[in-house]
């Protein structure tokens, strides 16, 4: 059953890195999902490769918004944990159980045509657009289930639980890949059977998470929310959405911008970029972890102690980042030879590497920091800060860059100029201590 909050028995240090080592590794684990399928899929064809990540990236942006709406459930919960009111905690899981269904029924019906029309506007070769709508299309029907796995995990992330959903986290992985190689191979459903091997595995997961909230924290029940506890959660989880959702189409068009240099280039960009993922792993855990604590201080009316949460969170980032960066400066070719042989494009992955190595220590600053401040219940301002920053300092500076000579370079300098800026702003509005006031 819950328990009242015991975070002031250890250091801040030591309850972050508590925290944020297993969703170090969930993270991990969700990436392995999606180069399970990328695997399986090469011994296919290109086609089958490019269909599973283009529908994924599809069905993905979709939910992208609720996806994040629901995870917001994690400030309310560990605000009311921190507050000692178990009642609140289980009224601010009805009421997002509640919503949250009801908005995924509605993104998975409706995504259906949109998907049709994002094919439509993108138009590909018929034979991938063909697979990967037949992917897509499969992954959409996941939705309620996959949002109902974010509300269980974001209830136990609330509660400084970040172990159970490790185990949900690779347990999925593992179903997934034995679903799909069977689908794939012995079925010889090919796209769909990817398609519906990560289906079986969610289902299976969003089951395991209610088995284990029933048992850890007994019986949670739905509940119809009032109009201002629904207002109430679109004022914290919305801004949180819209500002994911306009990051990752900017840096789509990001992406598409390097596109128009060259294939070189592009595999140069996607080589880095995914290296870069992994090193950011730890910063989205970090980040997690530190909004979580922050929200559960705020709830026990410590707000200094929230500030050194934050505070603590941006430096032990801002280290493992420098780390990283430094891998990246000084023994980049290895690293790039786990991905290509080709002289020429390990040589431009090696140049990218370089400008990215401050990227890495600026962006992990801002991840934490965005964190701790969605932790406190300031999205609207993250909300405007990126949604503005996304297309005047990431979209336009790498456009003007490489439209003016500066290749594939000047568009990462346009991607170091955006991250930079973000960092720099969400610095200035945490120490400003604006965030302090902000209520749920």
């Amino acid at each position: 059953m819950t328990t009242a909050p015991t975070s002031s028995k250890s250091g801040l240090t030591a309850q972050l890195t508590q925290l944020a080592w297993p969703l170090m590794l969930s993270n991990l684990a969700y990436s392995m999902i999606g180069v399970t399928d990328t695997l399986f899929m090469g011994r296919l064809g290109e086609v089958e490769v490019g269909a599973v990540g283009l529908g994924w990236m599809y069905a993905f942006t979709l939910t992208l918004l609720f996806r994040s709406y629901t995870n917001s459930v994690t400030t309310f919960v560990a605000r009311a944990f921190g507050a000692n009111q178990p009642q609140d905690m289980r009224k601010w899981y009805g009421v997002y159980f509640t919503l949250t269904l009801l908005l995924a029924v509605f993104i998975m019906l409706a995504g259906q045509p949109l998907l049709n029309l994002i094919v439509q506007a993108s138009n590909p070769d018929p034979e991938l657009a063909k697979a990967l709508l037949t992917y897509a299309r499969i992954r959409l029907w996941e939705t309620p289930f996959a949002l109902l796995v974010i509300l269980n995990v974001g209830y136990f992330l609330g509660v400084g639980n970040s172990r159970v959903p490790l185990m949900l986290s690779w347990f999925t992985v593992l179903l997934n890949a034995g679903l799909a190689y069977v689908f794939i191979f012995h079925f010889g459903w090919g796209v769909a059977g990817a398609g519906w091997g990560a289906f079986i595995a969610v289902v299976v997961q969003c089951l395991i998470s209610f088995a284990l909230i029933f048992h850890l924290h007994g019986r949670m029940r739905p509940l119809w929310p009032s109009w201002k506890d629904t207002l109430r959660t679109f004022k914290l989880g919305i801004p949180m959405g819209l500002a994911d959702l306009s990051e990752v189409a900017g840096f789509a068009v990001f992406m598409t911008i390097i596109s128009r240099l060259g294939t070189l280039e592009l595999a140069a960009s996607q080589i880095a970029n995914q290296m870069a993922s992994f090193g950011f792993m730890p910063a989205f855990a970090l980040s997690a972890a530190t909004g979580s604590l922050v929200s559960r201080y705020m709830g026990e009316k410590n707000v200094p102690t929230a500030q050194k949460v934050g505070w603590r969170g941006t430096i032990l980032g801002g280290s493992f980042m420098t780390l990283v960066a430094l891998a990246f400066i000084f023994v980049p070719v290895p690293l790039v030879k786990l991905f290509t042989s080709d002289p020429e494009l390990i040589a431009l992955c090696v140049t990218i590497m370089r400008v990215m190595a401050l990227y890495q220590v600026v962006d992990g600053i801002a991840i934490i920091l965005g964190g701790a401040l969605s932790g406190a219940g300031d999205t609207r301002f993250r909300m405007m800060v990126t949604v503005i920053g996304s297309w005047t300092l990431l979209v336009l500076p790498a456009y003007l860059l490489t439209e003016n000579g500066y290749g594939v370079q000047g568009a990462w300098t346009g991607a170091l100029i955006y991250i930079a800026s973000i960092a720099l702003i969400y610095l200035w509005r945490f120490w400003s201590g604006r965030w302090k006031t902000k209520t749920l």
